[in-house]
C-alpha cells in the first residue's frame, strides 16, 4: 500500500462540501457512529449518511462494524488523513532518514575503526580482516567525516521532524482554543 494520496475527480467531489470536509474534521482521530456525528453536526441522519455514501466512495471514510454491536461506526481511511494530516508524512520520512543515516553513520565509523576491513579487496573473505595480526593503522580518515556527516544529517532530521510535529499541535492548540471562545 502507498502512503501517496491521490486526489482524483472523485475525492475532488467529496471535498467540494462544507458538510464533508466538516465530516472529515470530526472524524478524525476517532470512530463515531451516525448518531453521534448527527447530534455533533445537527444534521439529518439521512443526510449526513448520504455524505457518508460520497465520501466512502473517494476512499476517505470507511464503516467500521463491530461483532456484538448494533451499531455501525465511521473513522477516516489513511487517504482522508492525509488530507487533513500531510505533516505526518514528512515526519515519518525524516525519521526514517534519520534512522538510516544513523546505520550509515556507525557503518562507516565501524569501517574507520577496523582498517583491515577496508583492505578487503583482494577477495579475502571477510573474517580474514578481523584476523589477530598487528598491521599498521592504515585507517581513511574520510570514513570518519562521512559518518560524522551521516551522524549530523541525522540530527538535523530529528529536529526537523520534532519541530514539524510541535508546530503543527501548537497550531491545533490554538485553533481548538479560538473554537471554544
Amino acid at each position: 500500500m502507498s502512503d501517496k494520496v491521490v486526489l482524483d475527480k472523485g475525492t475532488f467531489k467529496a471535498l467540494a462540501s462544507e458538510t464533508r470536509l466538516g465530516l472529515l474534521k470530526n472524524l478524525d482521530g476517532k470512530e463515531v457512529n451516525l448518531s453521534d456525528l448527527s447530534r455533533e453536526m445537527s444534521m439529518n441522519k439521512a443526510t449526513l449518511l448520504e455524505h457518508l455514501n460520497i465520501m466512502m466512495s473517494s476512499d476517505l471514510v470507511k464503516r467500521v462494524e463491530r461483532e456484538g454491536h448494533k451499531f455501525v461506526y465511521y473513522k477516516l481511511t489513511l487517504k482522508g488523513s492525509g488530507i487533513l494530516h500531510p505533516e505526518r508524512t514528512w515526519v515519518t520520512v525524516m525519521l526514517s532518514g534519520a534512522a538510516l543515516a544513523i546505520v550509515g553513520g556507525l557503518w562507516t565509523l565501524m569501517k574507520y575503526m577496523n582498517p583491515a576491513a577496508q583492505n578487503t579487496d583482494t577477495g579475502a573473505p571477510l573474517k580474514a580482516a578481523f584476523e589477530s595480526t598487528p598491521m599498521e593503522n592504515t585507517a581513511n580518515p574520510t570514513m570518519m567525516y562521512i559518518s560524522i556527516a551521516l551522524f549530523a544529517a541525522s540530527v538535523i532530521m530529528i529536529c526537523t521532524a520534532a519541530f514539524l510535529y510541535k508546530h503543527k499541535r501548537l497550531e491545533l492548540d490554538a485553533h481548538s482554543i479560538k473554537k471554544k471562545n
